[in-house]
């Protein structure tokens, strides 16, 4: 068989043949390369690989973990380990021993909330006026909180004498002999005040701050001085104002100091009345204010 020679290539035909390709790569793309090496400094160039494992392992030791803490909380409570009475977070009889409750507004002397100070005060006014209300000194021990909230009384159940009252000067306090129906003791016969094997709250310390047995029948002084103001209480009972409209809440706090005095921007809420031919609450200065005759 005689092989025949491959036809010539004519010129007005395109010749084709195999060629290897070769990929255009940008050279950007060369640059970034991947690997722990060349990870960019804003972070890995491959994601981490995430935990094989479901979703709801994690969950499940998520609430282990939870329900361990709580149990540890409740052994620390049960077991009496929590802060001591000195040092808890104050407000509640179980908290805070008796004998130390009723030296100031609040537990640890902390200040008087505006929802329970006097009408018109403002959060951090200092008190009312000392030009007013001069300073006072209180050497007694009371909770008011205490008698009136948890124990039912009222405000005129002490200070029955309020009902009466038609001058500012005049002294509002209880006398001690008001004291003896609940504490068991007789401050008539002081002799038999504070005797050793009383009750607690019979004893002279209890109420007077300072005391000593060393002191006998002598307590410290209490200072109140008359304010300069006009005040009737009696009217102001008359008309159904009351104690909270001029004094606050005084059922929420224990030691009862000036914060609890009327504030001026309280009183305009009677005293500066669109009508005020509508009673005897005049919006003059000498209504409340003494002046010089």
């Amino acid at each position: 068989m005689v092989r025949r020679a491959a036809p010539a290539a004519r010129r007005d035909q395109l010749q084709l043949r195999a060629r290897r390709r070769r990929l255009a790569v940008r050279d950007d793309a060369l640059r970034a390369r991947v690997g722990a090496q060349h990870e960019p400094s804003r972070g890995p160039a491959l994601p981490r690989a995430r935990d094989p494992r479901p979703v709801g392992v994690h969950v499940r030791r998520a609430l282990t973990w939870l329900l361990a803490l709580c149990c540890a909380l409740a052994l620390y409570a049960a077991l009496g380990w929590g802060p001591t009475t000195a040092h808890a977070e104050a407000g509640t009889p179980s908290t805070v021993p008796a004998y130390i409750r009723g030296l100031a507004p609040l537990p640890g002397d902390r200040p008087v909330p505006l929802a329970d100070r006097p009408p018109g005060a403002f959060a951090d006014d200092g008190g009312p006026s000392p030009v007013i209300f001069p300073p006072q000194q209180l050497t007694i021990r009371f909770n008011h909180k205490k008698h009136v909230k948890e124990l039912k009384l009222t405000c005129t159940t002490c200070h029955d004498k309020a009902k009466k009252s038609k001058n500012s000067a005049d002294n509002l306090l209880p006398k001690a002999t008001r004291c003896d129906g609940c504490h068991l003791t007789d401050h008539e016969n002081l002799s038999s005040v504070g005797k050793d094997g009383d009750d607690v709250i019979s004893q002279c310390g209890f109420c007077h701050i300072g005391y000593k047995p060393s002191d006998g029948n002598k307590v410290a002084r209490m200072s109140i001085p008359k304010p300069n103001l006009k005040m009737d209480h009696a009217v102001h009972l008359k008309r159904n104002i009351g104690c909270a409209q001029c004094h606050g809440s005084v059922e929420n706090i224990e030691l009862a100091t000036r914060d609890q005095l009327p504030r001026m921007r309280g009183c305009f809420g009677c005293h500066q009345m669109p009508e005020p031919a509508r009673g005897e609450a005049k919006g003059e200065c000498k209504t409340c204010h003494l002046t010089e005759r």
